[in-house]
């Protein structure tokens, strides 16, 4: 008799400590990409900065992508192209609640006399 109810205050400890841990756990969230423009216009040659406002309760990993070459690993990008016409950039951002993505149209024209 004595060996059962060890077993079930034994149980309840279990239980209680699986409870209490899971409970500890800290639900993450998938990030947020917070950027009111998303087409930019420069001219040849000329860079421009790019810092979209990321909010992630977790730890975060960015990447930037053009034509499926990484531009860079950073929260901003400084781009630039000798290339004229429209360019799409891919922003992601992966933390551990998941992954979402924003895309950036940059159009690069020619230098405009002055």
């Amino acid at each position: 008799m004595k060996k059962r109810f060890t077993l079930i205050k034994l149980g309840i400890v279990i239980l209680l400590l699986i409870l209490f841990t899971c409970q500890q756990e800290k639900i993450t969230n998938k990030p947020v990409i917070k950027t009111e423009k998303s087409s930019y216009t420069i001219q040849i040659g000329e860079p421009i900065e790019i810092s979209p406002i990321v909010e992630s309760d977790s730890k975060t990993h960015y990447q930037w992508v053009e034509n499926y070459i990484e531009l860079s690993k950073k929260p901003s990008l400084t781009y630039k192209s000798e290339q004229i016409g429209k360019h799409t950039i891919t922003f992601t951002v992966v933390n551990k609640g998941g992954v979402i993505e924003k895309k950036y149209t940059i159009t690069v024209i020619e230098e405009t006399k002055q």
